[in-house]
């Protein structure tokens, strides 16, 4: 996708926007995003042990298992992230059918 597509733009500046909205302890921060003559970059916030799936091949490589209360503590807070994201596009939604 080229960043100079008057459309594309639209959507990158509507995902920065929204990306810089979500704050919440179990989701990803936004920093800040740059452009080149092509492309957009996100910057995020450094997640020191990397991502879920990266975390689960590393226990897969070293053939360990995952503890149960693991799992179920990072289940809770995806959940927790999701509810967030929910709250959210539902507050979005409503302030775009008030107008």
């Amino acid at each position: 996708m080229d960043i100079r597509d008057p459309e594309v733009k639209q959507v990158a500046d509507a995902e920065v926007d929204y990306l810089s909205s979500l704050t919440h302890r179990y989701i990803v921060s936004y920093k800040e995003g740059f452009t080149d003559s092509k492309y957009l970059y996100l910057v995020m916030e450094y997640c020191e042990g990397g991502d879920l799936a990266g975390v689960v091949q590393r226990q897969s490589r070293k053939s360990e298992k995952l503890s149960e209360m693991q799992i179920l503590d990072w289940t809770r807070q995806m959940c927790l992230g999701l509810k967030v994201r929910e709250n959210l596009l539902t507050v979005q939604l409503q302030l775009i059918s008030s107008q």
